[in-house]
């Protein structure tokens, strides 16, 4: 038996037309989102690589300010050395206090001294290449000027006395300690304007 169908021929065909143009839609659809995901993908890949080309120069910038303040502490840090080595040098010249006593030691009855300074008044610090390296820029070496100290070489010692031969007898007691290279009296006077006054002498002493 043959079945007939009543549909008018231009419904049949437009439902056709409608289940062709659904598999072109959905085709179209697969192949934008086909050609979506590389795009996305190629999208997130540049983003991805703009932040680490942005995280790589803040690293850079950190690195060198980084490299920076290394050198600035390794700079401080040979200053601060050489700082501590000048004050061990000052302390090693010369026990001054014992000193002190050993001259007051030497003082006859009724003499006492005013002022003892030393020739020159303060150490004198004189610039010479030594071991010592300072870090300059990109981190390489640099000569640095060690500070030689002159150590004073003498002492002058001022005072008074009684009579005329109290510095004399005083002179003689600084030879005897043996402490001393030269010890020598630059005067030993009393004041012309008065009659009672006082020997005032001033000694040189140099090791």
């Amino acid at each position: 038996m043959h079945g007939v169908n009543f549909i008018p021929a231009q419904i049949i065909k437009a439902q056709v037309q409608r289940t062709h143009l659904r598999g072109w839609i959905t085709a179209i659809i697969v192949v934008a989102i086909a050609l979506m995901i590389p795009l996305l993908m190629d999208a997130t890949a540049k983003a991805r690589a703009e932040n680490l080309s942005e995280e790589h120069g803040q690293l850079v910038v950190a690195l060198k300010q980084t490299q920076t303040r290394a050198v600035e502490i390794a700079n401080e840090t040979i200053r601060i050395k050489g700082q501590i080595e000048r004050a061990r040098a000052l302390r090693s010249k010369r026990n001054w206090s014992s000193l002190i006593i050993l001259i007051g030691s030497c003082l006859p009855p009724e003499t006492w001294l005013a002022t003892l300074r030393t020739d020159p008044d303060t150490p004198t610090g004189t610039g010479e290449f030594g071991p010592g390296r300072a870090f300059g820029k990109k981190g390489e070496k640099k000569a640095t000027k060690t500070v030689t100290i002159e150590a004073p070489r003498k002492l002058l010692i001022v005072g008074y006395a009684v009579d005329n031969d109290s510095p004399y007898e005083f002179i003689k007691k600084l030879k005897e300690t043996k402490v001393f290279s030269k010890i020598t009296l630059l005067h030993s006077r009393r004041d012309p304007g008065k009659q009672q006054s006082n020997v005032g002498f001033e000694v040189m002493c140099e090791w």
